[in-house]
């Protein structure tokens, strides 16, 4: 059994950390707050881009190059991670979803540190291209290099179809792992809440507003997944920072307990030693 010099370390140390625990998840609740009214205000603007883009898109007099998928070319993946850890599971549940749709074809596009550290590892041939993911919150200019790669290569021929797993924010306690198509731009995909609107009058006309729309969509889109995974790692970091500053609370308690056994152990060893001794000088 430890004694008592070595549990007084244990619990400084332990009551340390939990100090250190405390002030990242002060940290990660404050980003978190700022991420998550970006995320849920962004989301009301892409529905309503969507759905303008959906009752073009629907007609059939009108046609655009990303609308229609290649015959040739790559599939690609992108998978959205965080630059940092201590997020929980959030990171390795979306580089999970990711490699259980891997093939021996896919081609990967990474964000994030933690992504790339794990497929430049174990999948190197197949990453063709690395971003840097926000630190705090993300900007636009964030999205806008990913989505000249996608969208030049998808024109090009070169991508077939393009694909983002990221951890969808549905709350403090929930990040859900999320599969999305990207390109080709499928009008009865954009959205399960989106609903075509009627009565548009469009100028100078519906093919030059698609053309400008769509064009615009891809790194709006890119850029509102970009904020959701921001959302979702501070609220998950937040979450786990809490419980590691309440597991450092309860093993505390309990290593005190333990110190005040032991202490009041070696107390009456004392006090037993102390009476046999004076037992021993009565009798002589």
């Amino acid at each position: 059994m430890a004694n008592t010099q070595e549990l007084r370390r244990k619990i400084k140390s332990i009551r340390s950390t939990a100090k250190l625990t405390k002030a990242m998840q002060m940290v990660a609740a404050a980003k978190m707050a700022r991420a998550t009214q970006r995320a849920i205000a962004s989301r009301t603007y892409a529905a309503a881009l969507t759905a303008v883009i959906a009752e073009l898109a629907a007609s059939a007099e009108l046609q655009h190059p990303l609308l229609v998928q290649p015959i040739e070319g790559s599939d690609v993946l992108v998978v959205l991670t965080s630059n940092r850890g201590l997020a929980g599971a959030l990171n390795s549940q979306v580089i999970r979803m990711a490699v259980s749709a891997l093939t021996a074809t896919t081609k990967l596009v990474v964000v994030g540190r933690k992504g790339q550290a794990y497929f430049r590892r174990f999948h190197p041939d197949q990453v063709i291209a690395e971003f840097p993911a926000a630190d705090s919150l993300p900007a636009f200019t964030d999205a806008t290099a990913l989505s000249h790669l996608l969208t030049t290569g998808f024109l090009g021929g070169t991508y077939r179809t393009i694909r983002i797993i990221y951890p969808r924010f549905q709350s403090m306690l929930s990040q859900v792992p999320t599969t999305v198509s990207l390109l080709p731009i499928r009008p009865n995909e954009l959205g399960e809440t989106v609903k075509t609107t009627t009565g548009y009058k469009f100028e100078p006309n519906p093919t030059q507003v698609l053309d400008t729309l769509l064009a615009r969509s891809i790194p709006l889109r890119i850029f509102q997944l970009l904020i959701e995974t921001s959302a979702s790692e501070h609220s998950s970091r937040m979450l786990a920072m809490k419980n590691a500053t309440d597991n450092a609370g309860d093993i505390v308690d309990e290593l005190t307990l333990t110190y005040q056994g032991v202490r009041q152990a070696g107390i009456t060893r004392q006090i037993i030693e102390i009476a046999s001794g004076a037992a021993a000088l009565g009798a002589r």
